[in-house]
């Protein structure tokens, strides 16, 4: 039993399983949030600009193929915005490494 739990503590030590799971969890988080402002602050200003559509209906159709092109500017924005905390998420933890470095 002890070489186990030895085993499973050697192996949460070496890949960082706390960090991964801190992560995954602010994420989430990150995710929920960033969805929130894209619903309820950026897509009102869509639909202020472009009035006579609701941005959920909007399709786009190509022959008989239609393509939710409301949902699809939604996931972009989501995205996007997702992108831009991350990048400066690890930016900021960069640069406080390198300070704590010197």
């Amino acid at each position: 039993m002890a070489g186990w739990f030895g085993d499973l503590r050697r192996f949460l030590k070496e890949f960082n399983v706390l960090t991964v799971a801190v992560g995954f969890v602010v994420g989430t988080a990150v995710r929920d949030y960033v969805r929130a402002v894209v619903d309820d602050l950026v897509m009102p200003l869509v639909n202020v600009v472009m009035p006579d559509v609701g941005w959920e209906k909007w399709v786009l159709r190509a022959g008989e193929a239609k393509v939710a092109g409301g949902a699809l500017l939604a996931s972009t924005i989501d995205f996007a915005l997702i992108f831009l905390v991350i990048y400066f998420i690890a930016k900021g933890a960069k640069t406080a490494t390198k300070a704590a470095a010197r």
